[in-house]
Parts: structure tokens; sequence; C-alpha cells
């Protein structure tokens, strides 16, 4: 749905501007005023302004600059939102060791340092000990995840918690995709009472590509290792970009989101679990619309109502 508000009327004279040689006089005249080189000034307007066949003024310098800014801009936020989510996953798995379970019935914890199969194992314990193992000693060599408190159930212990997840916002707007595609990270706390509390930012790319900014509040049923858990997400969705147009100028002002929903945790291992989600999603998009011929400017608002379907993952 999309409300109109009228700002400002023409300021053109239509007589002024019927043809693109009246244009190009009109402003001869103002360089001969300001002793300007005329050539030079009338190069450079030639070079930023190009009439159309309906003869509408639009500028196609800006228009391609604008694409090739758009699309770096997009490259870039994609490859930090990747590298972001790989060093969450690294950071995650990174507390493990090297165990050796003897026949005998000793476990030794550690790092192994060398090993020849068949012969020996040497490995440095967590006391800074060396030891050496003949193979016919070893019942089996295992790496596994640093014993300790962190190894509880995700939600059974307090801590920072990070979330990536991704999804598509699914319904139907006059000025937006279908089914845009949406990618989010969110860092937060993790409250012994199963509370989660954070913030968040993202890409999602409706018209344009917003950023959107938010506070992200989770709780979770219970503490199995499969448990449901409800969500809201509230904040404002900041555009990076405007509209590219060759018949009018916009600039996106972005606006208020709503996103409540519905998840289901998977617990994998003590410091990783998948998510999965449905939300409804409540967008409010401003934007100023100039344009060109006749000059007028509006306020053009729009207001999404979305599904929210969602697949990522919890790091501790």
């Amino acid at each position: 749905m999309r409300f109109i508000e009228k700002k400002s009327l023409s300021r053109i004279n239509p007589e002024k501007t019927e043809s693109c040689s009246e244009s190009y006089w009109l402003f001869m005249r103002f360089a001969e005023k300001k002793k300007m080189n005329a050539q030079l000034y009338c190069m450079i307007f030639h070079h930023k302004e190009k009439r159309s066949d309906s003869g509408i003024i639009v500028n196609h310098h800006s228009n391609r600059m604008n694409k090739h800014l758009n699309s770096r801009t997009f490259f870039i936020l994609i490859v930090f939102w990747i590298l972001q989510s790989l060093s969450l996953v690294s950071t995650a798995q990174s507390k493990m060791e090297d165990v050796i379970y003897l026949r005998n019935g000793s476990v030794i914890r550690g790092t192994i340092l060398e090993e020849k199969p068949g012969d020996y194992v040497r490995i440095e314990s967590n006391c800074r000990n060396i030891w050496v193992f003949k193979s016919d000693e070893i019942s089996r060599i295992a790496r596994e995840e640093i014993p300790g408190p962190d190894t509880v159930e995700a939600d059974k212990r307090h801590g920072f918690l990070a979330v990536a997840d991704m999804g598509v916002l699914a319904g139907k707007g006059e000025d937006t995709k279908d089914a845009p595609f949406s990618i989010h990270t969110i860092y937060g706390y993790q409250f012994k009472t199963r509370l989660y509390c954070g913030a968040g930012l993202g890409m999602e790319f409706l018209n344009v590509t917003y950023v959107p900014l938010f506070a992200d509040f989770r709780y979770h049923f219970s503490s199995n290792n499969i448990t449901p858990y409800i969500f809201i997400q509230m904040g404002y969705n900041q555009p990076l970009e405007n509209e590219d147009n060759d018949y009018y100028d916009v600039r996106e002002k972005g606006g208020f989101l709503l996103n409540p929903g519905l998840g289901m945790r998977f617990i994998i291992n003590p410091r990783t679990s998948i998510v999965m989600s449905v939300s409804y999603r409540y967008q409010e998009l401003k934007s100023q619309v100039t344009y060109y011929w006749p000059e007028e400017t509006v306020i053009r608002y729009e207001y999404l109502n979305r599904l929210g379907i969602r697949f990522g993952f919890n790091f501790h």
C-alpha cells in the first residue's frame, strides 16, 4: 500500500526549456555574463545532462556511476558478511584438544606433537609435560572439545551469543521484489533464564539495498536439544542507495521495522546450534520523489507486510 503527499509544485517555465537548443543558448548567455569559457561550460552541460525521447532531462552519467558504486558496495558487504560468519564458526570450534586413551585406562589430554603410525605418539599434556607412548599402549586417539563449565547445554549457561542467518521476505509490493533476499548478524547476551537480548544489522534487497539496524529479544521454552522459541525485532531500515530511474529523482529515507516470529533451535554441540524461523514482517518505507518535467517533489510512503522465512546458526 502506498500513500503520496505533495510537498512542492513546479518551478520550471516550460517556454524557456521547450527544446535542447534553447537550453543551450540560455547557458551561453549565463556564461558570457559570468565571463566564463562558454564552450567549456556547454561541454560540461551536455556531458552531465541528456534529453530523452519524451523530452525529459536525465542524468545518464550519474546513473551509470550509481550502478557501479551500488554493485561494488553490494559485493563488499556480501564478502564482509561471509568472512564474519566464518570467523564465528572458527571461534565456536576453537576450544578443541587431542585425547589419547590408553589400554590401562589412563587418559592424556593435550596437543599431539608427533605421530608415527604403528610406532609411537608424542603428546604435550595440558600440564606442559611431554609423553611418548608406543602404539600398542594406545586404545584410541580422538579430538574432543575441552571439558569444563562451558560444555553444558547452550541455554543453561549465560554469556555472549552470536546469530548469523539468512532468508527471504515473501510477499508483494508496488515497488519492491516479491521475495527479496535478507541476511542478518546479531550479537547479544544469553541469560540463565533462557532470555536473550541483542542488537543486529544486515542487508536486505527490496527496491534498493537497505541496512536494517534493530534490537533482538528471544525466549527459549526449554533446555532440550530441540526446542521452540519466540522472538521480536524492532528497529529502523536505513537505505544504502537510491532508486535508479531516468524519469525522476528518488531519495530513499527508510523507515521503521517490526518483526515478531516463532522459531526452532537444534543444538549440534555445546557451542553451535541450527535455527529456523518464520515471522511476520512489517516495514515502513519513505522516499522523496522529484519529477524532472514538470518539476515537482512529493513524499512517497509504502507499507510492507511480508512473511519472513529464515535459516541460520547460533554461536556461543
